[in-house]
């Protein structure tokens, strides 16, 4: 019990975390998306080796890159998650942030499905009707794309198939995520070196202080993956899902009450039904 209580703080920081990000992703509103994107690349191999180094976990790390079974999945988890970044980036940077948005509402029902067919997870009643309101609400969303959301479908598969992924990986939280951010580095130092060299870099020719916000993309992508990590190792996916309502939710939230967003009657709807979900799920796993 205590480390499933463990886990679900875990997991509600770390969407708790990237729930505000969008504020912080404000600071680089005329950087060019896809140097944002190498950068958190980057900084993030030297972050997560840094905490690796102060928890004493390095030889965890050494031992995971050693073990190549396990490094094969690492690759795999690297290749979701920089995909899941480059398709968030796309999209936004293409004007499709309705579709971007709407993917992080279908994530969660994603990694319920996962925990339920991959993991052979249950649910009891209440449960069951508390995805259904879930269901509700993200389709309601759904409808004001007018499409089919392909951005919104990709967005989820990607880090709810990360998700299982972590799930089952045996290497510690961090150092599986600083494996990943060493494989990740080839690209992300080969980007970065380009475009400094063809003169259309933003990092050598910023401030100081601007310098060390890029520093910081690095902390911003991996603690809360970290906490993701921790969280996933210790509750079932199902759990996961609902709690992954919480980051959209704030997204939501700052977007009508800080940037003066519309919010319509389908998308209010929608909200409340999923909260609903939320409600009945966190009520009914009190029970269990």
């Amino acid at each position: 019990m205590e480390e499933r209580k463990a886990g679900v703080i875990y997991a509600t920081v770390s969407y708790l975390i990237w729930g505000f990000t969008p504020i912080y992703w404000q600071i680089f509103s005329g950087v060019d998306s896809m140097q944002i994107l190498a950068h958190r690349m980057f900084w993030a191999l030297f972050v997560s080796l840094a905490m690796l180094a102060v928890t004493g976990g390095l030889l965890q790390f050494k031992n995971g890159l050693l073990d190549r079974k396990r490094l094969g999945w690492s690759v795999l988890r690297a290749l979701l998650i920089a995909g899941n970044w480059f398709t968030y980036v796309w999209a936004i940077g293409h004007g499709k942030i309705l579709e971007a948005s709407l993917g992080y509402y279908l994530n969660p029902l994603v990694s319920i499905l996962c925990g339920l067919i991959f993991l052979q997870e249950r649910l009891n009643k209440l449960q069951w009707a508390a995805v259904g309101f879930a269901v509700v609400g993200v389709t309601l969303k759904t409808i004001l794309v007018g499409s089919f959301p392909l951005i919104s479908v990709l967005l989820a598969l990607q880090f709810g198939i990360y998700g299982l992924l972590k799930k089952k990986s045996t290497e510690g939280s961090l150092a599986g995520l600083a494996i990943e951010c060493l494989l990740l580095l080839p690209v992300s130092l080969f980007y970065l070196i380009f475009v400094e060299v063809n003169g259309s870099g933003s990092f050598l020719a910023a401030d100081g202080l601007m310098k060390l916000m890029y520093v910081t993309t690095g902390i911003i992508t991996v603690v809360p993956l970290f906490m993701f990590s921790k969280g996933a190792m210790r509750i079932p996916l199902t759990w996961i899902g609902f709690l992954q309502f919480i980051a959209p939710t704030m997204m939501l939230l700052f977007g009508v009450f800080l940037y003066g967003e519309d919010l319509s009657v389908y998308e209010l709807t929608g909200f409340a039904a999923v909260w609903i979900g939320i409600v009945l799920f966190l009520f009914s796993s009190r029970k269990s």
